[in-house]
């Protein structure tokens, strides 16, 4: 059955040859992803999260289960860490990336300028990739899957070479596509890159093992002491244990202190807030420092009225909190 609003994964089986011998490396995925959603992936190395971004691409096959590919045609253009330019230019790769799809050669110099504006690399279609940073590269194959009208924005590991400047480059040039009703599936290991999209996909050995908020995920439903159901809202509510007032001057003298003095290893900072680990932990990543001050102050008995993740949401969430 086709669903036309959703990419519809059920039972997934994947394998390949390792030592002669055929490993699972996805192992019955069960996954859902509708239109217009941004979905983040992360696992730890050989989890199967770009088999599953190869599969979701159409250029990965299934040994068994199905994949009804809803508002996805049957390939979908993808950025990966090192991308296959077919031109010596941004100009030239996505005018050759349209004619070999067939677009009317009239309409073919405006989608291409249209696609390099929407990347802010009009001014840089000529210039040669060789002379081209790391950011801007990936840039132009993001521009690439834009002329080709692609319905969703498959990233993996895009950023994972390049310093934090060209990450923002990308990441807002990402935004902005979302935000004009692209699905936007972004596999990473950079924990900070969690804040954009609402949904979390944790895999491990090739099986999924946690989908939900990225509240969720950093804090998890137990250390925060809500339901699920709570953390999913917008503004969920604390639990009662976190109910002691603090005056601003001890807030902002806590955090101060905390942000002032990250150590270099961060290990134990944080108490366990519960008897287990964070999904974040459990995957085997360090939390951004916003959430393990948060959590720091959730132990001091300081009650924030939302889980931060960035800097700029910490800040927020304790001015809020001092008024």
């Amino acid at each position: 059955m086709i669903v036309g609003n959703e990419l519809v994964i059920s039972s997934a089986v994947v394998y390949k040859t390792q030592s002669g011998h055929a490993v699972p490396v996805l192992n019955h995925i069960d996954l859902r992803i509708a239109a217009g959603e941004w979905v983040n992936i992360v696992g730890p190395n050989g989890s199967g999260k770009s088999t599953l971004a190869q599969l979701i691409a159409g250029i990965q096959s299934i040994h068994s289960g199905n994949v009804d590919r809803g508002f996805l045609p049957d390939v979908v253009p993808y950025v990966m860490q090192h991308n296959y330019f077919f031109g010596e230019t941004p100009w030239e790769d996505i005018i050759f990336q349209l004619e070999m799809r067939g677009e009317e050669p009239q309409q073919i110099p405006h989608i291409a300028h249209q696609a390099l504006v929407a990347v802010g690399l009009e001014n840089l279609k000529y210039r040669p990739f060789t002379e081209l940073s790391g950011g801007q590269k990936q840039l132009a194959a993001i521009a690439g899957c834009i002329a080709a009208k692609a319905p969703l924005l498959l990233l993996d590991e895009a950023t994972s070479m390049l310093d934090s400047s060209s990450r923002m480059d990308v990441l807002k040039a990402v935004q902005t596509i979302h935000r004009q009703g692209a699905s936007v599936i972004w596999l990473t290991h950079h924990m900070e890159e969690l804040v954009d999209g609402t949904r979390v996909i944790g895999m491990k050995n090739g099986k999924i093992m946690f989908d939900g908020k990225p509240a969720s995920f950093f804090y998890g439903c137990e250390a925060a002491g809500v339901s699920d159901s709570q953390l999913q809202s917008d503004d969920p509510e604390m639990p009662p244990q976190y109910q002691e007032q603090r005056s601003s001057d001890q807030i902002v003298s806590t955090v101060s202190q905390l942000m002032v003095s990250k150590p270099d290893s961060q290990v134990g900072l944080i108490p366990e807030l519960h008897s287990g680990l964070t999904p974040c932990e459990m995957f085997g990543f360090e939390p951004p420092y916003p959430v393990q001050v948060a959590r720091e102050l959730f132990r001091q008995g300081i009650q924030l009225d939302r889980f931060p993740i960035t800097p700029e949401q910490l800040v927020e969430a304790v001015h809020e909190y001092a008024r």
